[in-house]
């Protein structure tokens, strides 16, 4: 009989055990927290998106992407919406976002502990693996835990909170794996000036335009929350994970803010205001179209009304740390593993989930690869 460990028992690791596990082999997960999935009650502000319909690359982070095509697919969607569905769980779909029908996260935590008890898989709780070991093709972990096939499924450095703060990656180190350090993803960003406490607590409507050392490299359009930091809120946080890359490569990193994203022609909408609103100064002129407070601190810094409303121009000069992530960018290598999640040069190790150079926008895109892994990796057992 096969002995089967999985390390964290999470989105991936839970799922890598309901498809790992048959009457001929025995799995075991072992979690450094006192219950699983602790995370998955967090995401979506406790409603677990845990899939999107528009599943496509371009919502990815990696550097190699082309892995990615191969698990980012159409098919793979409508097996992960099928899998759901096997556990009791029916999709309530808003603006694309996939969400458990109760509209509660905790009802895809119950369903997989449910779906883990009914295939008699152990769990072990309270426990950090922090060493790991291969020795005559068995592995041995913390010298107490001994298995034929091993699945690291225990996150990366981000949320801490929930039990990932890097830690595994100190017990691969010695494996020879090639790591990709691990950075902050999906955070709020920080930058410096007096103008950032005048409008702190501001949120509005915002296009946002990441320049690279003054090239574009991504736009986000969205709610934006000012801060006496800098920004935050989701249209922030799509932007995160390269800017924090940049940043940490010692690029220039700014953000021009759009604060009028639906005016495509300004000058003609200015002179058109003017024209209608006659003997309002330029306040007035805009007062019914952004927040008063608002108003008042962009024309204050920015003298140029165009500029100041569509190409305010925010240098970002740090982030948040991991404590506030929701995930990481980096981790293991995608060149390390074969397509089956399985190292290339360690056999029977498999590792998934948030532990491997992926990252994903908001929107379910991180939970979705999470679980997806775990569903590949564990048939990829099963069926050897």
């Amino acid at each position: 009989m096969k002995r089967i460990i999985i390390v964290g028992a999470g989105a991936a690791g839970m799922l890598a055990a309901i498809h790992a596990k048959t009457k001929d082999n025995q799995v075991i997960l072992i979690e450094r927290n006192t219950n699983c999935g602790k995370k998955i009650l967090i995401t979506g502000n406790g409603k677990c998106n845990y899939l999107n319909d528009d599943f496509n690359i371009s919502h990815y982070r990696s550097d190699n992407l082309e892995f990615l095509e191969n698990i980012i697919t159409e098919e793979n969607k409508k097996l992960l919406i099928s899998e759901f569905k096997k556990i009791g769980i029916e999709p309530k779909i808003k603006n694309g976002y996939y969400y458990p029908m109760s509209n509660t996260s905790i009802s895809i935590q119950n369903a997989l502990l449910l779906t883990l008890k009914q295939k008699g898989i152990e769990i072990i709780t309270n426990t950090t693996i922090t060493d790991i070991k291969k020795i005559n093709n068995k592995f041995i972990l913390n010298d107490k835990f001994t298995c034929d096939k091993l699945i690291i499924a225990a996150g990366s450095s981000a949320c801490p909170k929930c039990g990932t703060d890097g830690t595994i990656y100190d017990a691969l180190k010695p494996l020879g794996l090639k790591i990709k350090k691990p950075l902050p993803a999906l955070v709020q960003l920080k930058s410096e000036g007096k103008f950032l406490k005048e409008w702190a607590g501001i949120r509005c409507d915002c296009e946002l335009s990441l320049f690279e050392n003054d090239k574009l490299i991504k736009k986000s359009i969205g709610e934006v929350q000012l801060t006496d930091y800098g920004i935050s809120g989701i249209c922030t946080f799509q932007l995160s994970s390269d800017c924090i890359r940049g940043l940490d490569s010692g690029k220039k990193e700014v953000i021009k803010m759009n604060f009028l994203p639906d005016i495509k022609d300004f000058d003609t909408f200015y002179l058109n205001r003017v024209k209608l609103l006659k003997g309002r100064n330029d306040i007035e002129l805009f007062e019914g179209l952004i927040n008063y407070k608002l108003l008042y601190v962009l024309f204050k810094h920015n003298k140029n009304i165009k500029e100041a409303l569509t190409s305010f121009s925010l240098e970002i000069t740090g982030y948040n740390g991991f404590d506030k992530a929701q995930v990481a960018s980096g981790g293991i290598k995608l060149t390390e593993i074969n397509d089956n999640f399985e190292c290339k040069n360690i056999k029977d190790l498999y590792i998934i989930g948030e532990a491997l150079d992926v990252d994903g926008d908001c929107g379910g895109y991180n939970l979705a690869f999470a679980f997806l892994s775990g569903i590949i990796a564990g048939e990829s057992i099963k069926n050897d």
